[in-house]
């Protein structure tokens, strides 16, 4: 009776499909992500304010050589003019003088030019060759010293005594990792193959650092469009038609233009470029002594990636753009679980299961085994799946932080007729703000809603009286179209299958989801959905279904909750036998046929069958009257 996904956070669509709360993938300027966090490019403080080398250099060699041949010019100037007075000559020596000592002063600048980025060109190599043996040597010595290790650690008891230091490059990787996306793309490590510098002389590493740092420059002050032409400029030369760098610069241009504009082609577009430094990039070109700085690059642009590809509904890309991450990033916990994640949001329990337990293996990571713990729930091994569930959420700061960890716990207590302790559990969830009430446990919720957990036609609900009134009036055409489906041999009602029977059985036969029609449905019931249709507070809510409900003698539905306070729940009886009951929140009530029964299906309820016969019902949601119709609009599918 739920209704709606309790894992992942918000089906996909990207730009333009809709706006609203984040809860998993597309949808407005961004949302559990929740999943935060939308900004394009890191803006941070962090931001680099640092003019490039050649820009510096250039400006203090322009200011000594103005100043030089400012003095000089006068000189030269004063003895020009004692000259012409002498002489008489009709020529201006001054001018003369003047200008050849401008044309001086340009070759000396640009000599000077020349020369000094050739000598950082210089440096820079040496500075890699250096590094390299830092790294050969660092690795020489642990190896050494490895014996030394061991023996330290056996004396002390296995303490901490034998944990080695980071490696250089591994101080390289962190810097990187933590540098603002114009700062990383302009990090002097070079990317260029020594031999398209050096044989063919098509794309000299200057104008190639001249024209990333104006690209660059461009792109951390906000003027994507002109960053983003200046990328693809650099993507345009012969000789550097795969650089990381510009390529990861103008994925982030696209990040940010799509980001400004909604627009999912250039979300597409940014997917494709990010693809290409994260997922395509060819390793083969990179020399030793950049694969640190390349590598960076790669994994900032499949974080990014991943995130992005989730946001468009691209679950798959995602996947992919995961699963590199991991391979590029051995033993890294997180990005694991960030895979593990991208699997269930995926729907691939299965693999999502293997990669937890993987890393459960080598560590005990409180995260994984509350996602684990979600799986097993899923699967209903609750004594299985309590103990991780409860770990993560006393462990994990970033669990203890989800309202559905919580639940999941508690409903896995109840199912263990551990009802106190599932109480205690709710109640935490609810101090923190998680879920507006221990009843009321929704977590896709708006604030300013009414909520209670019983509501009357007449006294709660004045502006769909008319509409519900007619529908109760046509009830007996409803069963009639409801009893004739449940008699089809196929193509009729479906078990319920959100796990929330703990006996008997239930069907559900859905004719309106989302707020879009059946049509193969109504086909069989159009009497029914043609009422439904002049009721577009019901057909066209998007966070709500409409359907008929058959269960059977000897049925449970566990308590449990709707996924959302958005909407009201209204049952339409239509068979209704003896020894039928329904709860909502500390309430139990009964149909009757022919009546609507309303309640909040945001609050914890559950139903008993001990009847012995059918029982059926109507199923219709209905927005809630007090949610704007704007917000109506505005709000994601569930």
């Amino acid at each position: 009776m739920a209704g709606g996904s309790k894992v992942g956070k918000r089906r996909g669509g990207g730009h333009g499909a809709g706006a609203g709360g984040r809860q998993g993938g597309g949808g407005g300027a961004s949302p559990q992500a929740q999943d935060g966090s939308r900004s394009s490019i890191n803006n941070s403080n962090k931001t680099s304010t640092k003019l490039s080398g050649a820009a510096a250099s250039a400006s203090t060699t322009s200011n000594k050589t103005s100043s030089s041949s400012s003095s000089k010019g006068e000189q030269t100037g004063s003895r020009a003019t004692t000259t012409s007075s002498k002489g008489g000559a009709g020529v201006n020596w001054f001018m003369v003088v003047l200008i050849a000592a401008a044309l001086a002063v340009s070759s000396v600048y640009f000599y000077s030019q020349t020369r000094r980025l050739e000598e950082e060109w210089r440096l820079n190599e040496e500075a890699e060759q250096q590094l390299q043996q830092q790294q050969e040597t660092h690795k020489q010595k642990h190896q050494e010293q490895q014996p030394s290790i061991n023996s330290k650690e056996e004396g002390a008891g296995g303490g901490g005594g034998g944990k080695r230091g980071k490696t250089p490059e591994e101080e390289l990787s962190e810097r990187l990792m933590a540098m603002p996306w114009a700062d990383l793309l302009q990090h002097s490590i070079a990317e260029l193959e020594s031999a398209v510098i050096k044989k063919d002389h098509v794309y000299k590493h200057s104008q190639y650092a001249a024209d990333l740092a104006s690209a660059c420059h461009l792109l951390e002050g906000g003027k994507h469009e002109e960053a983003l032409s200046g990328f693809d400029a650099i993507l345009s030369n012969k000789g550097l038609p795969s650089s990381p760098r510009a390529l990861l610069g103008k994925a982030v241009a696209l990040d940010s233009l799509a980001e400004n504009q909604k627009s999912n082609v250039l979300l597409d577009r940014c997917l494709e470029a990010y693809s290409k430094v994260g997922l395509y990039f060819d390793e083969a070109v990179i020399s030793d002594r950049n694969r640190v700085a390349v590598t960076v690059l790669r994994i900032r642009a499949l974080e990014r990636l991943s995130d992005r590809a989730n946001f468009r509904g691209k679950r798959a890309l995602a996947v992919t753009a995961m699963q590199k991450l991991v391979e590029l990033s051995p033993g890294d916990v997180q990005k694991a679980n960030r895979l593990g994640v991208a699997l269930l949001l995926k729907g691939d329990e299965t693999q999502a299961q293997e990669v937890f337990e993987g890393v459960l293996r080598e560590n005990p990571d409180p995260f994984a085994k509350a996602h684990l713990g979600y799986i097993l729930y899923s699967k209903e091994l609750y004594a299985q799946a309590v103990p991780l569930l409860l770990e993560g959420l006393h462990q994990d700061p970033e669990i203890k932080s989800q309202g559905k960890f919580y639940v999941f716990a508690g409903e896995s207590l109840v199912r263990l007729h551990r009802g106190e302790e599932a109480h205690a559990i709710y109640s935490q969830g609810a101090s923190r703000g998680l879920f507006p009430s221990v009843w009321q446990r929704s977590l896709h919720n708006e604030p300013n809603l009414r909520a209670q957990p019983w509501w009357n036609i007449d006294r709660d609900l004045s502006s769909y009286a008319s509409a519900l009134r007619q529908i109760e009036a046509q009830w007996k055409a409803i069963k009639e179209e409801g009893m004739s489906v449940l008699d089809l041999k196929s193509g009729g009602f479906l078990p319920e299958a959100e796990h929330l029977r703990a006996t008997g059985e239930w069907g559900q036969f859905t004719l309106f989801a989302r707020g879009k029609k059946d049509d193969k449905s109504c086909k069989l019931t159009p009497k029914t959905c043609a009422l439904i249709e002049a009721f577009p507070d019901a057909s066209g809510c998007k966070r709500g279904q409409v359907k008929f409900s058959v269960m059977q003698p000897g049925t449970y539905v566990w308590p449990h909750t709707g996924p959302t306070n958005c909407r009201l729940r209204l049952h339409l009886g239509l068979e209704i036998p003896e020894g039928v009951a329904i709860r909502v929140a500390t309430e139990t009530r009964t149909w009757e046929e022919g009546k609507f029964l309303v309640f909040d299906d945001s609050f914890e309820h559950e139903v008993w069958h001990n009847g012995t016969r059918s029982r059926l019902v109507l199923i219709m949601d209905v927005w809630h009257p007090d949610l704007p119709p704007a917000r109506r609009k505005a709000l994601t599918p569930i």
